[in-house]
């Protein structure tokens, strides 16, 4: 005769060890586990854990650090730029439907070049581009597809030379971009964007 345990999970047979409780019996404690486990927690800790995620200090704070030095700034001058980018004010609309702008001076290594954050909607298309000059990205939010078929995500660097030309579409979440353009871009039937 087999035992009941062995349909058991391995770490549920480890945690009973020798004892003889009855598959039934298991399987009920591991139902009611379950079940305090699907309980949400209170209110007012939902509320602080919110808060705390939610705070200027918090946002983007993964990316404190590398956007700093990529724009030749201090943590907290990074942390400022993107505290006042949550606000509504200070974001302007580019000549592309779906895409703002949010500019900010970079430091001494950066400071020719044309830094900020671009907030591209939704199932969003940027255009066919030039690249008159070396063009960074840092993808903090979202994602996109560029014209190669490949899929950029949070965290990946896409440095785009002199030269060069691309396109993408943003995908169902929209993206957040930090950039730094050092030359501008140029675009058919839009004109040329950039420093200066």
């Amino acid at each position: 005769m087999s035992d009941p345990h062995d349909t058991l999970p391995a770490f549920i047979r480890e945690s009973l060890g020798e004892t003889h409780t009855s598959e039934a019996d298991a399987r009920e404690l591991l139902g009611a586990l379950a079940s305090a486990m699907a309980v949400p927690p209170p209110a007012s800790l939902r509320a602080r854990l919110l808060a705390t995620v939610d705070s200027d200090a918090e946002y983007l704070a993964p990316f404190k650090q590398r956007l700093a030095a990529w724009f030749d700034l201090s943590i907290d001058a990074m942390q400022e730029h993107l505290a006042r980018s949550r606000e509504a004010l200070g974001w302007e609309a580019a000549p592309i439907p779906g895409v703002e702008l949010f500019h900010f001076a970079g430091g001494p290594a950066a400071a020719a070049a044309d830094c900020g954050l671009v907030r591209v909607a939704p199932q969003t298309a940027f255009p066919e581009h030039s690249h008159l000059g070396r063009e960074a990205v840092v993808l903090l939010v979202g994602g996109y597809v560029d014209s190669e078929g490949r899929r950029w995500g949070p965290g990946d660097e896409h440095v785009m030379e002199a030269g060069t030309t691309h396109a993408y579409r943003t995908e169902d979440e929209g993206c957040l971009l930090a950039v730094r353009l050092d030359v501008g871009i140029e675009i058919p039937g839009v004109g040329r964007l950039g420093p200066g």
